[in-house]
């Protein structure tokens, strides 16, 4: 075995924002990542703000398992989880929901926000804390067509008088 076909590990730190986006749906990202780099990855919550990501596989893997991990996290616009035999494009859209609405939706034990999640087959992000003055930017996760819905869905139940769906 030479020197680049050699086993190596690398850890980095990966802030607890961005695992959400190696990681991705259904853990569509991460696998995708896995599969490309041929490595095993590891990624475990150290703390409240930063997760450690352990990397396994030969330099030439660890590399591009890397460069996949920065675009993941870099990744702004959709997002192309793909192999050869079929392609899902994701998209990513922010709709700001008014603090006096953020329970509401979110609802008993996190019970309306799941089901809008599962009926629609997205992800919903709403960052947790009271660093927020009038809004909190709820990140809706998915296939463009259910992020659209799920928009006019959420963006229904913020405009309702009761806040109840």
């Amino acid at each position: 075995m030479n020197r680049e076909e050699e086993v190596k590990s690398k850890t980095i730190k990966i802030s607890v924002e961005d695992v959400k986006n190696v990681i991705g749906i259904r853990e569509k990202t991460i696998k995708f990542i896995r599969q490309q780099s041929n490595c095993k990855i590891n990624i475990s919550h150290n703390s409240l703000r930063q997760s450690e990501c352990k990397i396994v596989g030969t330099k030439a893997n660890i590399e591009r398992a890397l460069k996949l991990i920065r675009e993941a996290i870099e990744n702004k616009e959709p997002t192309k989880i793909a192999s050869n035999e079929n392609a899902v494009t994701f998209t990513r859209q922010i709709v700001n929901i008014p603090l006096t609405k953020c329970g509401g939706l979110i609802g008993k034990n996190g019970k309306t926000i799941k089901e809008m999640q599962e009926t629609l087959t997205v992800e919903m992000i709403l960052p947790y804390g009271s660093n927020f003055y009038e809004t909190k930017p709820l990140q809706i996760i998915g296939e463009a067509d259910k992020v659209k819905a799920a928009s006019k869905m959420v963006e229904d139940f913020v405009n309702r008088e009761d806040g109840k769906q």
